[in-house]
């Protein structure tokens, strides 16, 4: 499953990213690192961006990052 099919609210753990090496970088810094907990938390009203609570901070992620990283 990929990050942006967990709904709401739902624990999940970081499993891969699929993103080339530059991004890759960016999100391993901000805490999207394997083993890592994940929980989206707000949804942007034109659903282009989702909220995450990741080690203790706040990231926005939009839907085409999400769809690279894969959950479990």
């Amino acid at each position: 499953m990929t990050l942006n099919h967990v709904p709401l609210f739902q624990k999940v753990i970081i499993q891969s990213l699929h993103h080339d090496i530059h991004m890759k970088r960016r999100l391993m810094d901000l805490g999207f690192i394997k083993g890592n907990c994940v929980v989206p938390i707000l949804k942007s009203p034109s659903n282009g961006m989702r909220l995450y609570l990741v080690k203790g901070g706040k990231i926005a992620l939009r839907i085409c990052d999400e769809r690279k990283i894969e959950v479990r």
